[in-house]
């Protein structure tokens, strides 16, 4: 039975424990109250999936109505209100093991500032997410310990603190762990890759994380999204931190990493997203080549102090789709080899110290540029027919340059453009 999505209110009717050979039942996204130990649910003990997500309900922390629905193995109450159920305590295995519980946003009690013990009891979880639940206190690391089957985890937008403690034996089945925008420290056990060797998906992104990067990483050839960002890790990128996988999300964003940016990694065959933005990298980068048969589909490195000539090897990164090299100190003029990238879309060039003539992109492998950020630099000259049959162009900022002349008329033919900027250019209207 599926009622999701009607603007249901009220209580559940009485009537519904009747139907006492229910299976499915989702009655997600209406306006239900009440307390869930004391509705129809509790009756309905074949159930395999229920979801009651985002509605007003009261839903005990304890679990205690459900304990005989030894059958429901998907259980989803995000957006509720967990409340606490103080007169119970759990002295046994309860038949209640669901292997999908999502409990996201649940608007904890302040009360209730540790997840439910309930999950202290369950043997056959699969997927367990506890996000924004404002819980407190240490990450409930023993999730991994009693879970052998665990493999998705997902805790983040809490408060817990503390240490990334991992279980003492390895387990096989986890595939990813979200435990971002929490209030965890200290650096990252060197034997992660050990316990969890199969790991695709790891975001710790948003905590207090330090130290140097070590070797750790380099043994993790399972791992395809990895987030580091908003963290406070320092030093520079080892030589080696080039993973295996062909498909892998790295971001590093807003951290400490100073140095030169290893060439291994713009070598590296390995990276459909790399994100190195907001740190103190230094030095050039016109050197580096990358390979034809590169994966690379977005590349950040942004708000560092990387310096000299803009390289010329976008045109062999021909998948690539968003480029941002802004706040940086580069300098020079503006190769048309950025132009040559037929399924680029988006172009950051902005605050850095280019020079000369804006670059020619008419040419029809410019046809997927809608984002173009070229300000706060000093580029001059006339605005001569760059842009003229770029038809999916959106955006177009010149801003702040020493740009002269007027607007000129075959801007109108850019049918697609929504925003304009020539603040401060010298360009007369």
């Amino acid at each position: 039975m599926d009622l999701s999505r009607n603007e249901l209110i009220g209580i559940l009717p009485p009537c519904l424990a009747n139907l006492t050979s229910l299976r499915l039942l989702d009655i997600s996204q209406n306006l239900f109250t009440g307390n869930v130990a004391s509705s129809p649910l509790i009756n309905l003990i074949l159930l395999r999936y229920l979801s009651i997500s985002t509605n007003k309900f009261q839903v005990p922390d304890s679990f205690k109505s459900f304990a005989n629905h030894s059958n429901l193995k998907v259980f989803f109450s995000d957006f509720n209100q967990l409340v606490p159920e103080h007169d119970h305590v759990q002295t046994r295995v309860p038949k209640f093991q669901p292997r999908f519980l999502s409990l996201s946003n649940c608007k904890a009690n302040e009360e209730l500032t540790k997840p439910p013990s309930l999950l202290y009891y369950l043997y056959d979880l699969r997927y367990v997410d506890l996000s924004f639940d404002q819980f407190m206190g240490a990450l409930p690391y023993w999730l991994f310990e009693n879970n052998t089957r665990l493999q998705v985890a997902v805790m983040k937008n809490n408060s817990f603190m503390g240490s990334f403690h991992l279980p003492s034996r390895p387990n096989l089945d986890v595939r990813e762990i979200d435990i971002s925008n929490n209030q965890i420290q200290g650096e990252i056990p060197l034997n992660i890759s050990m316990i969890f060797p199969y790991l695709t998906g790891l975001i710790l992104s948003g905590n207090g994380f330090g130290g140097r990067f070590s070797k750790w990483l380099v043994s993790m050839n399972s791992l395809e999204f990895l987030d580091l960002s908003s963290n406070q890790f320092s030093g520079t990128l080892p030589k080696e931190f080039v993973t295996g996988t062909s498909s892998f999300h790295l971001k590093l964003s807003n951290n400490n990493l100073t140095g030169k940016i290893p060439p291994g990694v713009f070598k590296s065959q390995s990276f459909e997203a790399l994100y190195l933005d907001r740190n103190n990298f230094e030095g050039e980068i016109s050197n580096v080549h990358f390979s034809r048969s590169s994966y690379l589909r977005i590349l950040d490195i942004s708000n560092n102090n990387l310096s000299g000539k803009l390289p010329r090897w976008t045109k062999n990164l021909l998948g690539l789709l968003e480029l941002d090299l802004s706040n940086n100190h580069f300098d020079g003029s503006i190769p048309e080899e950025f132009c040559y990238n037929a399924d680029l879309w988006l172009l950051d060039l902005s605050h850095n110290n280019l020079s000369g003539s804006l670059p020619h992109c008419s040419s029809p492998s410019s046809q997927s540029l809608s984002h173009i950020y070229l300000s706060k630099n000093r580029l001059n000259g006339l605005l001569t027919p760059s842009f003229l049959n770029i038809s999916s162009l959106e955006i177009l900022d010149l801003g702040e340059n020493n740009l002269s002349g007027s607007i000129p008329k075959w801007i109108s033919n850019l049918s697609s453009l929504r925003i304009l900027r020539l603040k401060d250019t010298g360009v007369l209207g």
